[in-house]
């Protein structure tokens, strides 16, 4: 029953992520046509409120250059005079960039943007969006996080082969243990997964993959199915101390209920939230 549920959520993601991921491009699309606008609005505005800007390739005298104001994808760029360089902040809708931060965009002697070499395109620099030496740092962070995951990993592994092997271990309470252990190694298997694919790597979050959001439901119900055990680890003490009587059988199938089948059911109800709502999901993206 646990793994028919468990089927069950990943096939009805899987069958509705191409739904989620197609709302999440009219998403994306609808709130670059929003930025578009607003910096018409605001470029309307300049011209409204100041002076008129000089036309881009030279001022009134004829003596300056001027590069055009631009929309680029994420940021406006005002009129610019040449030989000068300049800065937006950083947006605040991409993923590991600091708002703190500023941007910046070189209008060259000719009155025209700079343009990538690769491309050819005028191309306006966010690398200064990112503070290296904190994202060193939370690199250095993952990794100790990825370590400490492989190491406990080993160690549940190591202690479920020993309940396993020896015979005079097998009891109700060894059993919870194993489960217990089980969810656990099962976790910390996910976490590095989840480390190697996942974290650090922005475009597969911003793409929003199925493949991802699978992984994602599959982390959660192992959290889950963890504190449960924990739960039940709890029960079964509380039960031989109040209860005299009970059944090691009857008691077994109650928590594999608890620890394995309740946190499916809370998954499910936890996926189908997220993929009815899913502009609440690409915000928090």
């Amino acid at each position: 029953m646990l793994w028919t549920l468990i089927v069950a959520s990943v096939v009805w993601v899987s069958g509705n992520v191409e739904n989620v991921t197609q709302s999440t491009i009219r998403s994306n699309i609808r709130f670059l046509l929003e930025l578009r606008k607003k910096c018409d609005t605001w470029k309307k505005a300049q011209l409204k409120h100041f002076l008129p800007t000089p036309p881009a390739g030279q001022d009134s005298n004829g003596m300056r250059a001027y590069c055009p104001a631009a929309f680029d994808g994420w940021s406006c760029w005002n009129t610019t005079p040449s030989g000068e360089t300049a800065l937006a902040p950083c947006p605040y809708f991409v993923t590991g960039f600091d708002i703190k931060r500023f941007a910046f965009r070189k209008c060259l002697d000719n009155g025209s943007w700079f343009r990538h070499p690769d491309t050819g395109q005028p191309w306006s620099n966010y690398t200064t969006c990112i503070d290296m030496d904190d994202l060193e740092f939370r690199e250095i962070v993952n990794t100790i996080y990825v370590v400490g995951y492989y190491v406990s990993f080993a160690a549940l592994v190591l202690s479920l082969l020993i309940f396993l092997t020896f015979r005079s271990l097998r009891c109700t309470r060894i059993a919870i243990h194993i489960q217990l252990f089980s969810s656990f190694a099962a976790n910390n298997l996910m976490w590095i997964i989840w480390y190697k694919l996942v974290v650090g790597n922005t475009s597969v979050v911003q793409r929003n993959q199925p493949f991802c959001q699978i992984l994602h439901i599959v982390l959660q119900y192992l959290m889950v199915a963890n504190y449960l055990w924990m739960f039940c680890e709890g029960l079964h003490l509380h039960l031989a101390l109040v209860v005299v009587f009970v059944k090691d059988n009857s008691a077994m199938r109650w928590f594999y209920c608890i620890g394995w089948v309740f946190p499916g059911i809370l998954t499910a109800i936890y996926a189908s939230v997220r993929y009815w709502y899913t502009e609440e999901t690409r915000q928090n993206i």
